[in-house]
């Protein structure tokens, strides 16, 4: 191996410590406890109802829209790049997200979930994250990993030279 690939082996691996490391800060300071059997024994007495999450449905996803034919209508236009279907379709044929477990969350961090798409509980007697994995540490959960590397990018950017 020349030096300049391990240089450049070395600078990855740096790069990949700290960005597992802020997965690991914003799970480990955001999120606080989970709630999972709480809430659903709520829900289930009809303290509060489904229609009290947001975000319960999944939305048309405008990060992976490409350009195309709807595989429901044929009509060429953007299209979901998960679904390949067209905006009109694709609400036609949502469908509640899984939730597989409630976790209460700092007030910074639901706001960022709420902003992704996230299923939010939020009433008189608390809010709670609607978690769609399961059986992972949750700083490997997807939209965490997303946070966390918006996060990077900003403290990155506003570094002083």
């Amino acid at each position: 191996m020349t030096l300049r690939k391990a240089e450049k082996k070395m600078e990855f691996v740096e790069k990949e410590m700290e960005f597992m490391q802020k997965c690991a800060e914003l799970a480990d300071g955001n999120v606080y406890c989970r709630q999972s059997s709480l809430v659903e024994k709520l829900l289930l007495d009809e303290v509060f109802t489904w229609d009290d999450v947001d975000n319960l449905n999944e939305h048309f996803n405008a990060r992976h829209l490409i350009n195309g034919n709807c595989n429901d209508c044929g009509a060429r236009t953007e299209i979901d790049g998960d679904t390949e279907l067209c905006k009109t379709c694709f609400k036609e044929t949502w469908e509640d997200q899984e939730i597989y477990e409630w976790w209460v969350v700092s007030d910074w961090l639901r706001e960022k979930l709420r902003d992704k798409g996230q299923a939010i509980l939020e009433n008189d007697y608390g809010a709670w994250w609607g978690r769609r994995t399961t059986g992972q540490a949750i700083k490997m959960d997807g939209v965490i990993r997303e946070i966390a590397k918006e996060l990077l990018e900003s403290e990155n950017t506003e570094k002083p030279l």
